[in-house]
């Protein structure tokens, strides 16, 4: 019966080492054509790609309990039958027996464990990452909810680290923002520098400062169409509407379909609207306007939702804002 424990618990921390390599070394676009097709795992996939911080420490959590529940195990197990043998040994002193036994098994042990449940499990993760990754994209989901008090504290205890080295880092920088800006005024006192191009280099820089959440629409305030609707209700509901571009969902945002251009639906009556959609990507609310940015420049679209911790969808992002931020307050440029 032990032993059968710990074949399980190997095979446990083998599973989430095999699980974190494909999920990460995935193919983005195979993981688009799966959840395009049905298959919701794919958008799963994608969630944890972008956000891993969930993924990560859900399943750190359960591979270090296993880990350490099979230390605890193998250790009283196989000590008792190692000793003896060192005991016998007659240039081994009496007193040094058992801790001898101890580091050679956890020795053997360790190397094992790197072998079986790592090197292994990692290699089989990345030759056949697309399929195993949306395997476990859904079981890790329960699992991302189950240990969300633990994860949370870790991730909490992550970010204040992070944030900790980060800012030794950036006081031991030979050039920092404050020297830039610095440069800045005084090009602007001695007429070098524009005064409005001034400003939008200062907002340029606070860009790594704001967060999806501070610049997004919440969700309440955003015009989009449903899939289920019929088309006299559809067409109402566009022509109501006073945007160019409109997301398009089916039932409710947790399952969002893509973009519509309104122009494009007054040009292909006769075309299913589905065709007429391109992607509508997704951002975590606490990643930074850069990430926005290099979002929207990447994938070529002029919105982005935004959604929280939970996957669930809070707000929404256009081009209009991701320049507000930089330009400032400007007529609306979605046409």
């Amino acid at each position: 019966m032990v032993w059968v424990e710990i074949l399980i618990l190997f095979l446990v921390s083998a599973l989430i080492s095999a699980a974190e390599m494909a999920t990460f070394s995935a193919r983005v676009e195979r993981m688009r054509q799966a959840h395009e097709a049905g298959n919701h795992a794919g958008r799963l996939v994608l969630v944890y790609q972008r956000s891993p911080v969930a993924f990560l420490a859900a399943g750190q959590l359960l591979a270090t309990a296993a880990n350490f529940l099979l230390g605890a195990i193998i250790s009283n197990q196989l000590t008792p039958i190692v000793t003896p043998w060192f005991l016998a040994q007659s240039w081994i002193q009496e007193t040094h027996a058992q801790p001898i036994a101890s580091g050679l098994i956890l020795l053997v042990m360790t190397i094992a464990a790197l072998i079986v449940t790592n090197v292994i499990p990692k290699q089989i993760g990345f030759d056949h990452a697309d399929a195993i990754a949306l395997w476990f994209a859904k079981p890790f989901y329960w699992l991302i909810r189950i240990t969300r008090p633990l994860a949370w504290l870790v991730s909490r205890t992550s970010k204040i680290a992070e944030d900790a080295v980060n800012r030794r880092a950036r006081l031991g920088a030979r050039v920092t923002e404050q020297d830039l800006l610095t440069l800045i005024r005084e090009g602007i006192r001695s007429g070098a520098i524009d005064k409005r191009e001034s400003e939008f280099v200062q907002n340029a820089f606070q860009l790594s400062e704001r967060t999806c959440g501070e610049v997004m629409t919440p969700i309440a305030e955003i015009e989009a169409l449903d899939l289920n609707w019929d088309r006299k209700r559809m067409e109402e509901a566009i022509r109501q509407s006073s945007h160019s571009y409109l997301p398009v969902f089916r039932g409710g945002w947790e399952d969002t379909s893509g973009l519509l251009r309104v122009r494009d639906w007054y040009c292909g009556e006769d075309v299913p609207l589905t065709s007429l959609l391109s992607e509508l990507p997704r951002l975590n609310e606490k990643q930074s306007a850069i990430d926005l940015f290099e979002t929207l420049r990447a994938r070529e679209t002029k919105m982005t939702l935004v959604e929280d911790e939970n996957q669930a969808v809070v707000g929404v992002i256009t081009l209009n804002d991701a320049v507000t931020l930089v330009a400032g307050r400007m007529k609306s440029i979605e046409a």
